[in-house]
């Protein structure tokens, strides 16, 4: 299953604004409220495959994504063709430039950064074998050891502790 989420132009811009206009507060907590509402898009429509289309006996394998662990940027334009993307396209605004590929309100750059921020690509397998229970955290299945924005550590065989003060 290959599918596509984004948060919007509009919550780009009014972050942008934001920070424009000296409200860093207002335009960091929205860029980061708009990154959480593309990852609660992707969640929603995975439980909606789960529960509306998946045969008996089948799962759903957690989503990946390009440029998130070891699946490269690439990646990113295999999934915009499957999505049906084409080349030439104004949206949001913004004419299509040599190089990019247009999904209705998201275009895939050339440098394979999606246009508007807080979008994203993704792809879920289905399987008929038994799959173990996975962690609900992104960042508990995400093999990008470096990531910034981890929000749990990296190690994923060994349980969450608390250092001591």
């Amino acid at each position: 299953v290959v599918m596509a989420a984004s948060a919007g132009h509009e919550s780009a811009a009014e972050a942008a604004r934001s920070w424009n206009d000296g409200r860093p507060d207002e335009g960091f907590f929205l860029d980061r409220f708009a990154a959480a509402i593309a990852e609660a898009l992707l969640r929603h429509a995975t439980a909606t495959i789960r529960a509306e289309f998946l045969q008996p006996g089948e799962r759903l394998l957690a989503h990946c994504s390009p440029g998130c662990g070891k699946w490269s940027l690439d990646g990113q334009s295999r999934l915009a063709t499957l999505l049906g993307a084409n080349g030439s396209a104004v949206v949001g605004g913004f004419a299509s430039e040599p190089g990019e590929m247009s999904l209705g309100p998201v275009t895939l750059l050339a440098s394979g950064a999606l246009r508007p921020q807080h979008s994203m690509l993704a792809a879920l397998g289905v399987t008929r074998r038994i799959v173990r229970r996975q962690s609900t955290s992104p960042c508990r299945r995400c093999d990008l050891e470096r990531c910034r924005y981890r929000r749990v550590p990296h190690c994923t065989d060994q349980p969450l502790t608390r250092e001591a003060p």
